[in-house]
This record gives structure tokens, C-alpha cells and sequence, in this order.
């Protein structure tokens, strides 16, 4: 069984930047996962179903928000809602509020090799967040905080 396997979006902040980083990921990945650079959502599609098929049971998001918002949308097309496996951000691209929300910090080579041992481990430990679906779209729900801060600098000028 796969454990991981890793989505990484092309056009996030860093893949831009490092355009090394999905090789990266995907030498240290090896035999326990894989890893789909994923263009669009038809790519998206088959990538998950090949996860599910393999028996994934954590998704890797080598991407920002947008990216983990249209991996839980797919997601949702091709597993049932109750057996979605878990989602853990590599913090790839410019938007992060989720990974900074959940307390994940470093890079992406870091974090999945932080992953891949804490999966060693007979005894783990999760951080749940709800979801929000609207038409069809899944994401996270979440406050940053952004909105007082905009709001204070408005009113301070």
C-alpha cells in the first residue's frame, strides 16, 4: 500500500521559483507514495483515482490555498465523503493561511520528511478542521485574521 501520494501544481509560488522541488519530493517519496504534477482538473481526477486506487491515505498538497481547495473538491468526486483520506499542506505556493492556521512550518522537503516519519510511528497525532462546501467548491474554513488587520490600518490612515 501507498501511503502518500503528493499532488504538486506547476504554477504555485515556489514550483516557479525551485522548479527542482516535485523531483525533490519525488525522490524522497520513493517506494512509500507518488507524485502528480497536475496541470488541470482532468489531470487532478486521474491522479486521485490512481491514489485511491493504490490505497493512499495521506494527500500531499505541493501548493497554496487554491490548490488544496481543488484537491478536496476532486477529491470529493472520487472517494466517498466519509473515506476521504487525510490532507496535509507542503506549504508550495504564495497563499499558506491553512498550514500557518494548523501551526506547519518549513519547506515542502522538511515537512514531508516530518510526514513520512510521524507515518512510522505506531501512534500519531491529527489536527481536524471542518470543511465548507459551496456550489460544489471544497475548502477549509478558517479566520487569519487579515480582515481586522486591513480594517485597523484603514482607519489608522
Amino acid at each position: 500500500m501507498l501511503r502518500v501520494g503528493i499532488i504538486s501544481a506547476p504554477l504555485a509560488t515556489l514550483n516557479r521559483r525551485e522548479p527542482r522541488l516535485s523531483l525533490d519530493l519525488e525522490d524522497l517519496v520513493s517506494h512509500r507514495g507518488l507524485l502528480f504534477v497536475t496541470h488541470d482538473l482532468d489531470e487532478l481526477d486521474s491522479a486521485l483515482a490512481e491514489f485511491r486506487r493504490c490505497g493512499v491515505e495521506v494527500i500531499a498538497v505541493n501548493g497554496g490555498g487554491g490548490t488544496i481547495s481543488r484537491v478536496l473538491t476532486a477529491a470529493l468526486r472520487i472517494w466517498p465523503a466519509d473515506s476521504l483520506p487525510m490532507v496535509f499542506p507542503l506549504r508550495g505556493g504564495n497563499f499558506n493561511v491553512l498550514a500557518n492556521d494548523l501551526g506547519i512550518r518549513g519547506k515542502p522537503i522538511v515537512l514531508l520528511r516530518r510526514l513520512l516519519a510521524a507515518l512510522e510511528k505506531p501512534r500519531r497525532t491529527y489536527i481536524s478542521r471542518h470543511t465548507l462546501l459551496v456550489d460544489g467548491n471544497c475548502g477549509f474554513i478558517y479566520a487569519d485574521g487579515s480582515t481586522a488587520r486591513f480594517l485597523e490600518d484603514f482607519y489608522r490612515k
